[in-house]
């Protein structure tokens, strides 16, 4: 009778869990205010069914919630959400459930992340177009919305007054804008998008989790994160090959220097806006609400300056917290 009633209750459990991923995939695919929010929360309810009962139940519930989804919106965009959370989801309750540690669970999920990408693409270029060369086309589209955006978003700069060097960036990021840039850089972007969301979900798996008991490791604050001196040295290992490779014409070489570039540029802003962080809270004592705003509101021209920051913490480890600094004086 006992077990009758376990697997009851486990059964139900996994209904509503299910439930509660139906409803955030479609707020995701109806509501695109809150569809960021959605798609941030939908590996929760899977992990929470990864730890209570098991991988194949929390399997389960993404099929079902995917099939679900699929009869209501467009079958291919719900699998390609699927793909998505659904590794995330079941990542994280693998490495929780084995008690791992925060640095190995986001490398984890970083290199999951990124496989899940490069198939999802695959998948989907090849279901909706003739193989992996429809994935042009594609990419043509989404500029094009991207293009249309910061159309907008300039429209409403020149409304509100905005200068002429403001107004100049907008018309710079549409000029650059094409499927052969975005192409060079993609590789990076996934790399770069991959550890940003294991991070984000993560702190978010983490904090719903501890509210039902769960014990899980906390997370890195921002303040504190730190990427190790020889991680930087290897992408700009990358950076130098991709520049002799384009230098000598080799058609592989624009593609491996932007990407490289580009992950290299954005561990330099990461790096920096933590030390940022670190100074303002440990130093200043400024609250950590009035730092959110600064890095939402001046995060242009933060951002520009945290490169130098960053770069310079790799080095000469501002904070004293990396035992591989550059600088060892």
């Amino acid at each position: 009778m006992k077990n009758d009633k376990y697997t009851t209750k486990g059964i139900v459990e996994a209904g509503i869990m299910t439930g509660i991923v139906v409803i955030l995939m479609l707020i995701a695919a109806y509501i695109p205010m809150f569809g960021i929010g959605g798609i941030l929360l939908l590996p929760v309810p899977i992990t929470i069914i990864y730890l209570r009962h098991g991988f194949k139940e929390a399997l389960l519930s993404i099929i079902v919630s995917d099939i679900i989804v699929s009869t209501a919106y467009d079958p291919i965009l719900t699998l390609s959400l699927a793909i998505l959370y659904g590794s995330t989801a079941l990542t994280l309750g693998y490495c929780i459930k084995r008690k791992l540690k925060f640095g190995k669970i986001i490398m984890i999920l970083t290199l999951v992340n990124i496989v899940a990408m490069i198939a999802n693409v695959l998948l989907v270029s090849i279901i909706t177009s003739n193989g992996i060369g429809g994935l042009s086309d594609q990419m043509q589209v989404l500029i094009n919305n991207f293009k249309g955006s910061i159309e907008k978003t300039k429209a409403m700069g020149i409304n509100s007054g905005l200068g002429e060097e403001s107004l100049a960036r907008y018309d710079e990021m549409i000029s650059v804008l094409n499927v052969d840039y975005m192409l060079k850089l993609m590789a990076g972007a996934i790399t770069i998008y991959a550890l940003i969301s294991a991070y984000i979900n993560y702190i978010i798996c983490r904090k719903i989790l501890g509210r039902l008991g769960y014990e899980v490791e906390k997370e890195t604050p921002v303040s504190m994160i730190n990427f190790d001196a020889k991680i930087g040295l290897v992408v700009i290992l990358f950076v130098l090959i991709g520049t002799i490779l384009t230098y000598y014409k080799i058609p592989a070489g624009e593609y491996f220097y932007n990407s490289s570039n580009y992950v290299l540029q954005t561990i330099f802003v990461i790096q920096g806006i933590s030390v940022i962080v670190y100074f303002l809270r440990n130093k200043f004592n400024i609250h950590k609400g009035i730092i959110i705003a600064m890095l939402i509101l001046l995060f242009s021209i933060i951002s520009q300056i945290a490169i130098f920051i960053g770069l310079g913490d790799l080095i000469f480890d501002f904070r004293k917290i990396n035992k591989n600094r550059v600088n060892r004086k």
